[in-house]
C-alpha cells in the first residue's frame, strides 16, 4: 500500500474518534484492503500525535502462539503507551464510560534501562538492558466492531491499547527465570486466567529483544529514505542560492547540464545513498566491515571523479557535494536515531 498521507490522516481520524465517542467503525482492511503493516504503523503513529500524550513504553501483541493462531495473525506486533492510559495507582479505578468493550490481560512488564536496538540481541544482553520487573493489567479496547480483525487493522488501532497499571517493580536479578514466573488473574476469590513466562515469545526477554529488531528496521528504513532526500534539498537550495554557472574553460564531453553548478547533485546523491546504507545496516544491527566501508568510498570517489572527467563541475562543486551528502544525512541520522534511542530507555 503507498503510504498516502491524506489516506493515513484520514484513517487516524477515523479511529481516534471512534475513541473518543466510545462508537465503533469498520475495520479498515474493509475499506483499505491494500493496508499493509507499513501504512499500519503510520496510521498508529499519526493516531497517537493526534490524540497526545508522552510516551512511557510499549506493548507486545500476540507474543502468544496460541493467541495469533486463534485470531489468524502471523506474528506479534507492538503499540505505544503514554502517559494519559496509565491507570490511577492508589484508587485503581476505570471510567468504564471511556471505554467500548474492554477485556482484561495479566501482563509481565519489563523496566528498560539501557539503549537496545537492533538485531543480535540475546537473552544475556537483553537481560543485562532490564533493570526491573514489574507485575501488570493491560486493558484492551478494539475500536472495531468486534475482535475480529487483520493484523494490520490491530497495528492501526494501536494494538488496542486502552489501560494499563503496573505493580510494585522488583529486580530482575532477584528472580527466577522469567520464563517459569507465573501469573495469575483472579476476581472476587475465583481464578480467571493463568499463564507463565514462556507464553510470550517463549521468553520475556526474547519479546523484548523481538521489539528491539522491529524497531530497528524501522529507523533503518528511515535512515536510507530520508538520508538522501534530505541532502538532495540540501543541494537544490544551494544551486539556487549560488547560481554558479557550468564550466566553460575547456569543451565538455557532454553537453552541459541546465541547472546550475554547486554543488554537484551526483555527488551529493552518491554520497548520501552510500553514509545512509551504512547508517541503515547500523541501526539494524548489522556489522559494518571495513570492507563496505572501503567500498562505499570507492563508490563516492568515482562518482566524484566522473564530473570532473566529464567537466561538468568544477573540483569545488565535487568536494561540496561530498560535504552536503555527509552532513545531510548526519542531520537527519540525528533527528531519527535519538528518538529510536529514548524509546528503549
Amino acid at each position: 500500500m503507498i503510504l498516502n498521507p491524506e489516506l493515513i490522516e484520514a484513517c487516524a481520524q477515523a479511529l481516534l474518534a471512534a475513541e473518543q465517542t466510545r462508537t465503533t467503525v469498520p475495520c479498515l482492511s474493509s475499506t483499505h484492503p491494500a493496508l499493509d503493516e507499513v501504512a499500519a504503523y503510520a496510521i498508529q503513529g499519526r493516531k497517537i500525535a493526534l490524540r497526545g500524550g508522552r510516551q512511557v513504553g510499549f506493548k507486545l501483541g500476540y507474543t502468544s502462539a496460541a493467541m495469533r493462531i486463534q485470531m489468524n495473525i502471523a506474528h506479534p506486533n507492538y503499540g505505544v503507551l503514554t502517559d494519559d492510559l496509565r491507570i490511577d495507582e492508589e484508587s485503581g479505578l476505570i471510567n468504564m464510560n471511556e471505554l467500548i468493550h474492554p477485556l482484561v490481560e495479566p501482563e509481565i512488564a519489563l523496566l528498560v534501562g539501557k539503549t537496545i536496538d537492533g538485531e543480535g540481541h540475546s537473552r544475556t544482553s537483553i537481560f543485562q538492558a532490564v533493570d526491573a520487573v514489574m507485575p501488570a493489567l493491560e486493558i484492551v479496547d478494539t475500536r472495531y466492531h468486534d475482535y475480529t480483525f487483520t493484523i494490520a487493522d490491530n497495528i492501526s488501532d494501536n494494538s488496542s491499547s486502552a489501560r494499563f497499571i503496573t505493580g510494585q517493580p522488583r529486580s530482575i536479578s532477584s528472580l527466577q527465570d522469567l520464563r517459569l514466573l507465573g501469573v495469575l488473574l483472579w476476581s472476587e476469590g475465583k481464578t480467571l486466567d493463568q499463564g507463565i513466562g514462556a507464553n510470550a515469545a517463549g521468553d520475556p526477554l526474547l519479546a523484548l529483544a523481538w521489539l528491539a529488531w522491529h524497531h530497528g528496521q524501522r529507523t533503518a528504513g528511515l535512515l536510507l529514505g530520508l538520508g538522501p532526500l534530505f541532502a538532495s534539498l540540501c543541494s537544490w537550495l544551494l544551486k539556487f542560492a549560488v547560481d554558479r554557472a557550468r564550466p566553460d574553460a575547456f569543451p565538455a564531453v557532454i553537453g552541459l547540464p541546465a541547472d546550475a553548478s554547486f554543488p554537484s547533485g551526483h555527488t551529493v546523491q552518491a554520497t548520501a545513498f552510500a553514509l545512509s546504507l551504512l547508517l541503515a545496516l547500523h541501526a539494524s544491527g548489522r556489522e559494518v566491515t571495513l570492507a563496505m566501508a572501503a567500498a562505499a568510498l570507492g563508490y563516492v570517489l568515482l562518482i566524484g571523479l566522473s564530473r570532473l572527467y566529464l567537466q561538468v563541475h568544477y573540483p569545488s562543486d565535487v568536494v561540496a557535494g561530498l560535504a552536503v551528502g555527509v552532513l545531510g544525512v548526519l542531520a537527519m541520522h540525528a533527528l531519527v536515531t535519538p528518538r529510536a534511542a529514548r524509546l528503549f530507555q
